[in-house]
């Protein structure tokens, strides 16, 4: 006969890590979309004033300014204070 075992009860270590595996995953999406958007506009703009050269250093700094700008806003909106 096989033994039938009780199901598995969440623990509240498991509970914390799912948390925050959930957080981490949206947090990143957020960053990621505000990283192409950035991406776009300021490399657009680079590319309109100083060609491309403009292109791939707006696009950089755009990435980079959009991911942690959004980043840090959905942060905020997600902090109960």
């Amino acid at each position: 006969m096989t033994e039938q075992r009780p199901p598995e009860q969440k623990t509240f270590a498991k509970e914390v890590l799912s948390g925050l595996k959930e957080e981490a995953v949206s947090s990143l999406q957020w960053a990621i979309g505000g990283a192409i958007v950035g991406a776009v506009v300021l490399g657009g703009i680079g590319l309109i004033v100083f060609g491309l050269k403009g292109l791939l250093i707006g696009a950089g700094l755009g990435a980079v300014v959009g991911g942690v700008g959004v980043w840090l806003i959905y942060l905020n909106i997600q902090s109960p204070w």
